[in-house]
């Protein structure tokens, strides 16, 4: 069985156990390819949340968009937010 991609799994994320399943593949990936990581260190991770989260916020007023729930985020959301811990700068 193919293992899922963590960005197809985060885009598919729509409840709390595809949710679970995103952070295992996450972590999975985490452990055998860390190279592939962007921040590998927790407050770097965290930062890049952050910055992502803040970002992503002035781009929605700026083109009058909603793609992502930022103040009340639904489960796919919350995986964008962890999948921007992986790679966002």
């Amino acid at each position: 069985m193919k293992q899922k991609d963590v960005y197809e799994l985060a885009h598919n994320v729509k409840d709390r156990q595809s949710f679970l399943e995103f952070i295992e593949a996450l972590k999975n990936e985490f452990r055998n390819n860390p190279e592939s990581f962007e921040n590998c260190a927790i407050d770097n991770f965290l930062d890049a949340i952050q910055a992502w989260v803040h970002d992503k916020h002035k781009w929605q007023i700026a083109n009058n968009k909603n793609d992502y729930k930022l103040d009340n985020p639904d489960w796919m959301t919350i995986a964008s937010m962890f999948l921007a811990g992986k790679i966002y700068e």
